[in-house]
């Protein structure tokens, strides 16, 4: 998935289940997400064991469960901006 453009990608996987979650209220305040406005996917070997996908994002929930779709957040920003076809090299 190559997103051309800004997302919201704070509000696109939430953490849940533990003291990230309070954090994420706390700054997001009138924006944050409730469980209940997220699909709820188990993880391993990271900082809550629960996180939640958008409500509007059923499908990528969908390839998450089948093993079709993964999660890399926290990668840093970029030195240079990047097109697709930097992504094939």
């Amino acid at each position: 998935l190559f997103m051309h453009g800004g997302a919201d990608t704070f509000n696109m996987l939430v953490p849940m289940q533990c003291g990230l979650y309070d954090d994420y209220v706390a700054v997001r305040t009138d924006v944050a997400l409730t469980p209940g406005q997220l699909h709820e996917i188990a993880t391993e070997g990271q900082a809550c064991e629960k996180f939640g996908i958008h409500n509007r994002l059923g499908k990528l929930k969908e390839l998450y469960d089948q093993g079709k779709a993964a999660f890399l957040s926290n990668i840093g920003p970029l030195v240079q901006p990047a097109t697709a076809a930097d992504f094939r090299r």
